[in-house]
């Protein structure tokens, strides 16, 4: 055959962006070779099918893809071609190849990554029209959410067929639909410049049946149960605990062993009569398996249901038989350790706090109600369903089904530090982040399915998080990393790794915050951190008071600081935020203050990571007077910009140190713009403090090389009536303030 053959037209084949259809004409054992090598069409980066036979031919029918790269109107025109080339595969191999047949998403969407490339719903129209299987397949998929766009240009709406990551493969059982609100299409701009443009978006999975045999290459998953009790579920959870124990061996090597002082005793089948809280101590095997339950209690206002406390009141009587009737739904399921512990006994509440690392560590399995933000969700639930399509095999009397839903989302469980807690409440709360991160054994039910995570493992129904998990996730690397950690540095590090996301978590009791990471900090402890300081240690002062609260937690619009009393304004407890730990960049920079004490009284004796009821910190070091400064951005004070200047009572040198700077902005001189005296600072709660007189005291300064030598330094104010001050913020200052900086002994409270 030469390539003259191979200009045949077709009268009767619809046309694609204009151009007359060419067909090429290749024998069955040519097929089967090209699809042992690979069944996704795609074997190499840069070669489709076309690509393929051209090579093994020897034809020069189609091989410049650099225009391809470089041309939306070429790009239209090489998709046209492949699928006119596939078109006869298809008609000739139809009862082979099924939905395998090349067509345009296969030579334009798995290759190009580049988005303003990517091809419209009509162009899937148009070949699932002229007989294409897979991409009839993809149109009635996304036609299900037609609601969703249905006053948008189907040639506006983008469909994208998800890489797998592989030679540029594409994975047709993930697919993402997006458009542009307002109904116009991406222009040929570059890539950078369509980041701007607020796309929405569906992003759709497709699932096959069990005893669907056709075309199972591109159908991989199966659909998970719409039940989360369901016989498969609970014989996955088994099938994940008995793997974890077979090959993993999960958990904290914790010096100390035991049971909790109390445990809820279920073992009885009647549940209405043998529920009853158990002590600890009495049960002779100390290695007998028992589970724990991490859920929300809710804010008050949310709840249905009460939620069940042992108190001082109740315990003798829930020793003896707790209600069935008194307990929520998710307390129903599984029954959950705030019944072990007196809610009422502070010293009782302390101690078991304390304890909650070797609790959760030991627990056989720790059960978390992920969905629900309070305990009327319940663990077991009906979920989310998928759309169904019908698909015609080679007998058309019998019919099977795939099943479309939109994508299930992952985030949540795979990052350390999620902003949006939609689907995952739990992990919004303090208390969960910890038992969490510590239990060794941890299965979440969430709204669309559940998920598994052990120290070595991170895995779900649905099967898609085994795609992302290769680096490892926040709770594998933090436990590792904990049982070969060495150094007080590495020690330190490893804190604020935690410490950071766990900043930005809720409480139901604000003066919970240092209890609920008592446990981690007990974990963390050793002598080469020199003693524990309401959140900070010993060892990283006074670099550690640098730390900064970069933005609001979730949920709200501004950081702010706890109603209730959490700790010292020099600890990151003392603010509501996601805050973030200072990093010395340079070795050679130069610590010039020093912690000359510091003292914190617990609320509890004997329990050192737990909540405090004062502290304060004598700091000593230079520093010098300021007057600060707000300026209106966008008219609301949180975004208001704030900066310092030296005051008048700074010293002699004063306005030598500003001249030098910037002689316009001298004493007495109204600058029309900042000049550099001018320093800007960051509050760590947003405040009115325009005009206010402050302390700035200098903890590290740069090398001269790096930043012109400039500090870092804590911006204090004073207490009306009191020698000390409380801390406002973190700055820099520029290498000339230490000219006319005095030592200053301040205690910050």
């Amino acid at each position: 055959m030469t390539t003259s053959d191979l200009d045949t037209s077709i009268t009767n084949t619809p046309r694609l962006a204009g151009l007359a259809p060419r067909v090429v004409q290749i024998t069955a054992d040519e097929w089967d070779s090209f699809r042992k090598r690979d069944t996704r069409l795609l074997p190499r980066k840069n070669e489709s099918f076309i690509g393929y036979v051209s090579r093994v031919k020897g034809w020069k029918y189609f091989n410049d893809s650099s225009r391809f790269e470089d041309s939306a109107a070429w790009a239209a025109e090489r998709a046209s071609r492949t699928y006119f080339w596939a078109q006869d595969i298809w008609d000739g191999f139809r009862y082979r190849i099924k939905f395998r047949g090349a067509c345009s998403c296969t030579d334009l969407v798995a290759m190009r990554k580049l988005h303003t490339f990517w091809p419209t719903l009509r162009d899937f129209q148009r070949t699932a029209s002229a007989g294409c299987g897979r991409c009839w397949f993809i149109v009635r998929s996304v036609a299900l959410f037609e609601s969703r766009y249905a006053d948008i240009d189907p040639g506006q709406i983008q469909v994208h067929i998800k890489d797998t990551g592989h030679f540029y493969q594409g994975d047709y059982s993930r697919i993402r639909v997006r458009w542009l609100p307002d109904g116009s299409g991406p222009t040929l701009e570059p890539y950078l410049a369509q980041l701007s443009q607020e796309y929405r978006t569906i992003d759709l999975v497709l699932y096959a049946d069990e005893g669907y045999k056709m075309d199972r290459g591109f159908f991989r998953r199966t659909l998970p149960p719409t039940r989360s009790d369901d016989g498969v579920c609970i014989d996955k959870i088994k099938h994940w605990i008995d793997e974890c124990i077979r090959d993993h061996g999960c958990g904290l090597d914790i010096a100390q062993r035991g049971l909790p002082t109390r445990l809820v005793d279920v073992s009885p089948d009647d549940r209405t009569e043998g529920l009853r809280l158990a002590i600890g101590s009495e049960i002779l095997a100390e290695d007998t398996p028992f589970a724990a339950l991490s859920h929300c209690w809710g804010d008050k206002k949310d709840r249905i249901k009460a939620v069940p406390k042992t108190t001082m009141a109740t315990l003798s009587r829930h020793l003896e038989k707790i209600e069935w009737d008194d307990l929520t739904p998710t307390f129903r399921d599984t029954i959950n350790h705030s019944l072990c512990i007196v809610q009422d006994d502070g010293a009782d509440f302390a101690r078991e706090a304390a304890r909650m690392a070797l609790i959760y560590s030991q627990a056989h399995v720790v059960i978390a109600a992920t969905r629900g933000n309070t305990g009327d969700a319940g663990l077991f639930h009906s979920r989310r369903g998928a759309q169904e399509l019908i698909i015609h095999e080679d007998n058309p009397r019998k019919s099977s089904y795939l099943h479309v839903k939109e994508t299930i989302p992952h985030d949540a469980f795979l990052t350390n530090d999620p902003y949006r807690f939609n689907t995952t409440p739990l992990f919004e709360r303090a208390w969960c982040f910890q038992e969490r991160l510590l239990g060794r054994r941890v299965v979440h039910f969430s709204a669309d399915e559940i998920v598994f995570e052990c120290g070595n493992n991170l895995d779900c129904e649905c099967m898609e998080i085994r795609r992302h998990r290769r680096a490892g996730t926040f709770k594998t690397t933090t436990l590792k990393t904990l049982s070969n950690v060495k150094g007080p540095t590495s020690r330190i590090e490893l804190w604020y790794s935690v410490v950071e996301p766990y900043s930005a978590c809720a409480l139901h009791d604000e003066a919970d915050r240092l209890p609920a990471l008592s446990g981690f900090s007990r974990l963390i402890a050793s002598k080469e951190l020199d003693g524990y300081c309401a959140g900070l240690w010993r060892y990283e002062f006074p670099s550690g008071l640098l730390w900064r609260a970069v933005r609001a937690a979730p949920g709200e619009t501004q950081t702010q600081r706890p109603k209730e009393y959490c700790g010292p304004s020099w600890s990151w407890i003392a603010v509501r935020a996601r805050i973030e730990a200072h990093i010395s960049w340079h070795f050679a920079n130069e610590i010039v203050a020093e912690v000359v004490d510091v003292q914190t009284c617990p609320k509890e004796i004997g329990v050192p990571f737990g909540a405090v009821t004062s502290a304060f910190l004598i700091l000593a070091g230079p520093a010098v007077s300021v007057t600060l400064h707000q300026e209106e951005t966008s008219g609301h004070q949180e975004s208001r910009e704030c900066f310092m200047s030296l005051a008048q009572s700074s010293g002699t040198n004063h306005t030598a140190a500003l001249e030098d700077e910037d002689p316009d902005c001298a004493p007495g001189a109204e600058p029309e713009s900042r000049g550099p005296s001018w320093q800007p600072f960051q509050l760590d709660v947003p405040a009115e403090v325009n005009g206010l007189q402050a302390v700035c005291i200098a903890i590290e300064r740069w090398h001269p090389r790096i930043n012109s030598g400039q500090g870092t330094c804590l911006l204090l104010q004073a207490v009306p009536g009191e020698a000390s001050y409380t801390r406002l913020g973190v700055s820099f200052c520029p290498a000339s303030w230490f000219q006319v900086a005095h030592r200053m002994e301040v205690k910050i409270v």
